[in-house]
């Protein structure tokens, strides 16, 4: 046998015997197999298959972060934050699966924020009680229960809400992080297998006047530097409902935009990070309680 298929044996033998995953797809890949009916060709390819999953799997863990949490002090918060970061990478290039799964994608995108928002908020903010005060400071409309003891007991939403208005954070007409969220709560599946008309609904805005982006976004801009009252009038009315929330949902799975979820992340880090670095100089010169 080439030396070269020893070795790429060897590395899956290795590689099995350190992640059970691994190992699992494996057997699911060679289980059946018959040495008989196998040709020499045939295991080229499954070498060669093989061999590009190996490499991209082995960028990924060499690769550097493509969100920086060195900022992060507690070794175990910024590790579980890399180590999702590159489940996303794997997700990506497929290496995890075998597949892009743009879902799972989004899953550990999620499972990041979230973890960002605690702990900003775990951090010199003093009881969960005075938490939940600050956040509703920002936020009064957030719905939290009297008897909630832990910052994962508040909905991601009352705390992203708070956090984006305490950092004045813009974002487009919609906000990225319903539709992740939407997307972890597995309502993908639904929307997908009703076959989601996506034109029909743009005829349905264009016949209104609404200006339509090539991606299929609404166009509020032009609207306003066109002083269109009436096509203005007609989104005002409409950016609410559950059929125009449906219609940017579909969107989202249809583009599949990677690195727009990546950049809603990093602006959240960067925010975290910037909130870390007044949390230091407020702790250094008064109690917490008095700059909440």
């Amino acid at each position: 046998m080439e030396e070269k298929l020893v070795n790429t044996i060897n590395k899956i033998k290795a590689l099995a015997s350190q992640n059970a995953e691994f190992d699992q797809e494996m057997r699911k890949m060679f289980g059946n197999v018959s040495p008989i009916k196998t040709t020499y060709s045939n295991n080229q390819q499954r070498v060669a298959h093989i061999e590009k999953y190996l490499g991209l799997d082995y960028f990924v863990d060499t690769a550097s972060s493509i969100i920086d949490y060195s900022f992060i002090k507690e070794d175990n918060v910024r590790n579980q934050l890399i180590s999702d970061n590159r489940e996303m990478l794997r997700i990506r290039y497929g290496t995890r699966y075998h597949i892009i799964d743009f879902s799972e994608y989004c899953r550990y995108s999620f499972m990041q924020a979230e973890m960002l928002l605690n702990y900003f908020y775990s951090k010199g903010k003093g009881t969960i009680t005075e938490i939940i005060k600050h956040i509703q400071k920002f936020n009064p409309n957030a719905y939290i229960k009297k008897d909630t003891s832990s910052l994962s007991a508040i909905e991601f939403n009352a705390k992203y809400y708070a956090f984006k208005k305490e950092f004045n954070i813009t974002t487009k007409p919609y906000n990225i992080w319903d539709l992740i969220r939407k997307v972890r709560n597995s309502q993908s599946h639904r929307i997908l297998e009703t076959g989601y008309n996506y034109e029909k609904y743009q005829t349905f805005l264009e016949k209104k006047r609404v200006p339509i982006m090539s991606d299929g976004q609404v166009n509020f801009y032009k609207m306003k530097e066109n002083k269109d009252k009436e096509a203005l009038s007609f989104y005002d009315k409409i950016k609410n409902t559950k059929e125009y929330k449906e219609y940017l949902f579909a969107l989202f799975l249809k583009e599949k935009n990677f690195d727009s979820i990546v950049e809603a992340i990093k602006q959240i880090k960067d925010c975290v990070s910037g909130g870390m670095n007044v949390l230091s100089v407020a702790q250094s010169n008064v109690p917490p309680q008095q700059w909440l």
